[in-house]
């Protein structure tokens, strides 16, 4: 009896040893399971916090070419007004030349008609006293004929 009883006192201690090392096997591997999740977790939080900074990384470099390309039609748009400027003070200058210039025409055919005006005015006195010397004379003859 002592050795069944023996016997059968080892076997239940294997098997509760047996017991135990399954529940601490399973425990390690529900561990094992729950490291792998954590793992596969931190790998896709790591994999979307990465995906996110190139994310903004090419936002970020968008902005800043969309600036770069506002700076540079900004420019742009300044350089095509100063052309406008100069274009409008070119037109200003020739403008205030042509009138000026007509403004010398103007003058010079004023002062030609009233040289004109004065050349005549001088041509009909000479006329008028050739004219009235001419009458003297014919009287002077008039005079000594009839003295």
């Amino acid at each position: 009896h002592f050795a069944a009883a023996k016997a059968k006192a080892a076997k239940a201690a294997e098997e509760k040893v047996a017991a135990q090392k399954a529940i601490v096997e399973k425990a390690a591997a529900e561990k094992a399971k729950e490291e792998k999740v954590l793992a596969e977790k931190a790998m896709a939080e790591k994999a979307a916090a990465e995906k996110a900074a190139a994310q903004k990384a090419a936002v970020e470099k968008a902005a800043g070419e969309i600036t770069i390309w506002q700076h540079f039609a900004a420019a742009k748009a300044k350089a095509a007004k100063a052309a406008e400027e100069k274009v409008a003070a070119q037109k200003a200058i020739v403008e205030k030349a042509a009138a000026e210039k007509a403004k010398e025409e103007k003058v010079l055919a004023e002062k030609a008609m009233a040289e004109k005006a004065a050349a005549e005015k001088a041509a009909a006195q000479k006329a008028a006293v050739e004219k009235a010397a001419g009458e003297i004379t014919i009287w002077q003859h008039f005079a000594a004929a009839k003295a």
